[in-house]
């Protein structure tokens, strides 16, 4: 089933927000337990996938931070979405977890793409099935939070059915 895109109605947004993600200073305390904010355990994934990823395996923990974001987007067909996102993150307090002298932990930049792939006929017996997906590309340029300058960069590709 294809559907035409220029047909569709170009709804523009803009969004802003800011993000708290507390916890003990130290990742981890002396008895090797988690003190630290653990995004494995939080209810989406919507604020960032090297977030989860990024604590999962070890590399970095998303704690006593502040994350002011704005994100730009377009709806521009049924369906279908472009959205643009940025914004600076700074430590809640100095504590050298990221082997730098600062508190400005970087700029966390995503673009995602949303896209229908089939949906069920109106009046069909799938009529609520759909298939949809998205395209997701995260690019992290850390600050002097951390001991190095090196970006990081994370791309996905998603396909969802819904029943």
């Amino acid at each position: 089933m294809s559907k035409d895109v220029s047909k569709g109605e170009w709804r523009p947004y803009w969004e802003t927000g800011l993000l708290i993600f507390s916890g003990d200073k130290d990742a981890m305390n002396e008895d090797g337990g988690h003190h630290g904010w653990d995004p494995m355990w939080y209810r989406g994934i919507d604020d960032s996938e090297m977030m989860l990823y990024g604590a999962t395996y070890g590399v970095g923990w998303w704690s006593n931070m502040y994350n002011l974001k704005t994100c730009f987007g377009i709806d521009f067909a049924p369906g279908h979405k472009i959205a643009f996102q940025t914004g600076p993150m700074f430590a809640q307090q100095k504590d050298h977890c990221g082997g730098g002298d600062g508190m400005f932990k970087g700029y966390l930049n995503q673009v995602r793409y949303d896209f229908p792939l089939w949906s069920g006929s109106k009046g069909s017996s799938l009529e609520r099935f759909k298939i949809f997906g998205h395209v997701l590309f995260e690019h992290f340029l850390p600050g002097d939070y951390y001991d190095t300058d090196r970006p990081a960069y994370f791309v996905r590709w998603q396909v969802d059915f819904k029943f």
